[in-house]
């Protein structure tokens, strides 16, 4: 039940405004690499990006105006780092807190420059990260997946580049819901919520007429 409940939302995001879509149709497979830490440092600590990867697929629906739905598979690293007391002194513990998330999103794009064999892209709107798995680098500090909340809101900004059928696209995903499923955890990381800078490279199938 509960994860019925969390796919719910997956499924919303990623297929809203499909159905009142029109025109031209282009899909774009894409792979590239991220970057993502989380907002605000935690008490005696410190968080820091580290990179990781995603691949999946996005589709334009529409001429110079468009909905861009697409779904991703993504592993997000974050270092931690946490001063904890020892006697009269305190040392420093570190770990990479990783997970593998599922991303929908469900953009709306706009063409600055569209033209045949060249486009200058926008795109703005929200997205959602599954949660699938969390892996730790070390037991430093022992993340589980009952730390973490099965998924989180976001809100997607980027700007891409059209050449012929090559594309490549840099943005940022920047959270709107805690990632940490119990208040005490939040209020011991700051109110953390995820923050992720990418770039990604792929390959556009379909023409987006005018």
């Amino acid at each position: 039940m509960r994860l019925t409940r969390h796919l719910l939302p997956l499924a919303l995001v990623l297929f809203v405004g499909v159905g009142t879509a029109h025109g031209q149709v282009q899909v774009n497979p894409q792979v590239g690499l991220l970057m993502q830490t989380l907002q605000g440092d935690p008490d005696n600590g410190d968080f820091r990006g580290n990179m990781g990867w995603q691949a999946g697929v996005d589709v334009r629906l529409g001429r110079r105006v468009y909905l861009q739905p697409g779904l991703h598979l993504g592993r997000q690293a974050t270092v931690v780092q946490m001063q904890v007391p020892l006697l009269l002194d305190t040392f420093l513990v570190e770990n990479d807190l990783v997970r593998t998330v599922l991303k929908a999103k469900a953009l709306v794009g706009f063409n600055l420059v569209h033209k045949d064999g060249f486009k200058l892209r926008l795109n703005l709107g929200p997205s959602y990260d599954l949660l699938l798995s969390v892996d730790n680098s070390n037991e430093d500090i022992a993340w589980n997946r009952d730390d973490l909340t099965a998924g989180s809101f976001n809100l997607d900004a980027g700007v891409g580049l059209d050449i012929w059928f090559i594309t490549v696209e840099a943005g940022v995903s920047a959270g709107l819901s805690q990632v940490l499923d119990e208040e005490a955890l939040n209020t011991v990381y700051d109110d953390p919520r995820n923050l992720t800078w990418y770039a990604t490279a792929g390959i556009v199938l379909g023409r987006s007429g005018r």
